[in-house]
């Protein structure tokens, strides 16, 4: 339901972790979730495009909330956020993909700018690259390295925390039909009712990223 119960607003943040096939990376991703919003009161919801490998055996292990879709053919990029955010109670919601692991200090801070700067609905971070020799990596730096400098931005790339009323606002958080840009679409629809997106100083995310080869990349997407 739509109306915020009691308990739904003692939930700070609900950290959305979207994963699909993430067996060597997801305990590592939930941990430092887990950790991030024990301060805070908050949850953490995996949001699964069904994993066919050891994914949610591992998840299972964790207290944490797993949803899953139902048909394989729903499978996109712009699925996981939306999938995840229609369970989310929390009045912040944090988009971490499973191949990424949380670091601290990061939510207490975005926390903060969002309380202190109403006109904003999202805060990004300092994405740390692992694995640097990705051909995923490679693409995203030629592309838009603007967006991933400190300051204000015109979408939030790699995720981020976003003010949920704000999401509300903008009517969803991501279409599934898209299977990639799902962050720009929503940037889109966020400053079009006048919304900010802004990216701190402060390093937000370790991000271990796809280092397969060319062509499976390109079947994968």
């Amino acid at each position: 339901s739509m109306n915020m119960s009691k308990d739904a607003s003692s939930c700070k943040v609900s950290v959305i972790i979207k994963a699909l096939n993430e067996e060597q990376k997801i305990a590592r991703a939930i941990e430092s979730a887990l950790q991030a919003v024990e301060a805070l009161g908050g949850e953490v919801i995996l949001a699964d495009s069904l994993s066919t490998d050891q994914t949610i055996a591992i998840a299972q292990k964790f207290p944490i909330k797993i949803v899953q879709l139902v048909n394989q053919n729903e499978r996109c990029c712009g699925v996981g956020p939306q999938l995840g955010y229609q369970y989310a109670s929390g009045e912040y919601v944090y988009i971490l993909d499973g191949d990424m692991q949380m670091l601290d200090g990061f939510l207490p801070m975005a926390i903060e700018f969002l309380d202190a700067n109403p006109d904003y609905a999202g805060v990004g971070g300092n994405v740390l690259e692992m694995n640097t020799d990705s051909l995923e990596f490679q693409a995203r730096v030629e592309r838009a390295p603007e967006d991933m400098n400190p300051g204000d931005v015109d979408r939030l790339d790699m995720g981020g925390l976003y003010r949920t009323s704000a999401i509300h606002d903008a009517g969803y958080f991501s279409n599934r039909n898209l299977h990639a840009y799902e962050e720009l679409d929503l940037a889109v629809r966020l400053r079009s009712k006048g919304w900010k997106l802004h990216r701190l100083d402060r390093n937000s995310v370790k991000h271990w990223g796809h280092d397969v080869p060319p062509y499976q990349l390109i079947l994968k997407r």
